[in-house]
């Protein structure tokens, strides 16, 4: 049986129908491509390429699980894997209830994990179709709030917050181990972080005191290790990175602890009012994290970029004047930081992307956010709170590529965050519904070719287990050499300011010029070196001595040791 193989040359797709390269062009500027090929229903047992009919290469399948919330132990809330590009429904399954579904999906090599808020019960069902494999009750949902985050899978162990800390096989179920705590009316909360043979857990008072404790547990046996107490409560996440241990608290500090001993590192009170549901995404040695900050006297929220070794602020970046702050923990994607939070049902709030060196604000979409978003294949993916949609856009410009309205969902809309693994979304609805998106299971792999300059070819096979070939694909693209440097920028024309956007095509010394109409020097940005990719710069509107300039034309010269690019924009005032 003949199987559809798509194949992607740094941002490119085939079909069996047709070939269709999303960026560039068809077109590459470098002869260092990476390759991406999707295997689409079935797993192959091999593929192989071959460029210009030379050699064969094995591909490396790529693992997408989403393995604990937000995708792995630094939360980045990504995947290099497709996601679905329309709105179909490749299977739904009656497992959450129709108020708090909170929790977000958790696939680990086929299997979903789902805990339900509502239900007070662990699922683990497959992901090719739905059925359940086994179900873990967690207990009786009139008396026990027993799960509000995702569990994390590991070493075929299922770790869950719930009254208890629990360890469960992940095949079938069984009860491993069971940590209660020192205090029977504590729960656990926030997902755990599990590595190097250690759990991590948070715990709280059920009536809300403003207190919390993280517990360090043997992974595979229970046994405690250290505990420690914060005067602050928590209602997001630890993160794990460089043997740190990220605690963020709701109405106190982010706090860095030393993972084997629990001592603090640092502590940084920057968001006045804490952080509320947001959790550290950390990535190249910078946290990002959403909290309620004060400004006037009033709480607004802002997304903040922290210096992970010593918690210095990098750069903040103001997305909500709501008194809730930022809520959901923000999500990382090839040099942007996804982020959004909620008002009401009347009035919305917004979901956005930020380039992640400045915090400038790049796109904006108007609806409302609890959850968190998840990024695969370019796409943002996030399920509205005070609305009955789930939307897919574009990463790049914020564009819809495809919204579908749950009719049955609660008035209180959808909380959870969703999952993307093998070209299917997983989010939990307030309908009773899990819902998978998606027409087929699609199955990355990948690898890395040096390409001649000029016109290429490419042919990809694969492979069953018993050696027959399910199917095969070519491709035609050309390496060209890259053109110095390109810029836009939006809006334009604009009153208040504008974001300048420009690509680089290799590492670069980066100056910008702005000059009005008769050539004069308004004002210079030294922008220092930047590498290969895209960069942002906002522009205020202002004169080097800080005055608003007056309406017209003016010219932004970007200038590398390349070439240099010019823009031209429009100020109205």
């Amino acid at each position: 049986m003949w199987k559809f193989i798509s194949l992607t040359v740094i941002a490119a797709s085939i079909s069996a129908a047709n070939v269709e390269i999303l960026e560039p062009a068809a077109t590459a500027y470098s002869r260092n491509i990476e390759l991406h090929v999707t295997v689409e229903e079935e797993k192959a047992d091999s593929v192989v390429c071959w460029l210009n009919n030379g050699e064969g290469m094995t591909l490396t399948r790529l693992c997408t699980d989403w393995y604990t919330y937000m995708a792995n132990q630094r939360r980045h809330g990504s995947s290099d894997a497709v996601g679905p590009r329309s709105s179909d429904i490749f299977w739904s399954e009656q497992v959450t209830g129709t108020n708090h579904e909170f929790c977000t999906p958790v696939v680990v090599e086929g299997i979903v994990y789902y805990a339900s808020d509502d239900e007070e019960m662990l699922y683990a069902l497959r992901a090719d179709n739905g059925d359940q494999v086994w179900q873990f009750d967690l207990g009786d949902p009139a008396l026990v709030d027993a799960v509000d985050d995702a569990v994390t899978v590991t070493d075929g162990r299922v770790y869950v917050p719930a009254d208890s800390a629990w360890c469960l096989d992940a095949a079938t179920g069984d009860r491993i181990w069971a940590f209660k705590g020192f205090e029977s009316d504590w729960m656990m909360n926030g997902t755990p972080a599990v590595s190097g043979g250690m759990a991590y857990f948070t715990a709280v008072p059920r009536n809300g005191a403003d207190s919390c404790r993280v517990y360090q547990l043997d992974a595979v046996t229970g046994s405690s290790g250290w505990s420690r107490t914060f005067t602050r409560y928590t209602t997001g996440c630890v993160t794990l990175a460089e043997n740190m241990l990220l605690l963020p608290t709701a109405y106190g500090p982010l706090y860095a602890m030393n993972a084997e001993t629990g001592e603090t590192i640092w502590s940084n009170t920057d968001a006045e009012n804490g952080y509320w549901d947001s959790s550290p995404l950390v990535q190249d040695g910078v946290i990002y994290i959403g909290g309620r900050d004060e400004e006037d006297g009033e709480d607004v929220g802002c997304i903040h970029a922290f210096d992970l070794q010593t918690g210095a602020l990098i750069w903040e970046s103001k997305v909500s004047d709501y008194w809730k702050g930022v809520e959901a923990t923000p999500a990382l994607y090839k040099g942007k930081v996804f982020a959004g939070f909620s008002r009401d049902w009347h009035e919305k709030g917004f979901v956005c992307a930020l380039d992640k060196e400045t915090g400038i604000r790049l796109w904006t979409v108007k609806s409302s956010l609890h959850g968190s978003v998840g990024v695969a294949g370019g796409v943002v993916y996030w399920a509205e709170h005070y609305g009955r949609n789930i939307y897919a856009v574009s990463a790049g410009t914020g564009r819809t590529i495809w919204k579908r309205e749950i009719p049955a969902a609660s008035s209180k809309g959808m909380q959870s965050s969703p999952s993307i693994t093998d070209g299917i979304m997983y989010v939990a609805a307030t309908d009773g519904n899990l819902y998978a998106f998606g027409k087929n299971l699609k199955y990355s792999y990948t690898g890395s070719i040096s390409a001649e300059s000029g016109q290429n070819r490419l042919r990809v096979t694969a492979w069953d287990s018993l050696g027959t070939e399910i199917g095969s694909d070519n491709l035609s693209f050309t390496v060209s050499a890259p053109p110095e440097v390109s810029a836009i920028n939006f809006p334009n024309p604009f009153n208040a300011g504008t974001v300048i956007k420009y690509r680089l095509f290799s590492r670069e010394n980066v100056t910008i010029r702005i000059f009005d109409v008769r050539g004069s020097l308004v004002t210079g940005m030294d922008e220092g070196i930047k590498g290969e990719g895209e960069h942002y710069l906002e522009w205020d509107g202002r004169n080097d001595n800080g005055s608003r300039v007056e309406s017209g034309i003016y010219f932004c010269r970007i200038s590398t040791s390349g070439g240099e690019a010019v823009r031209k924009f429009c100020v109205i005032r």
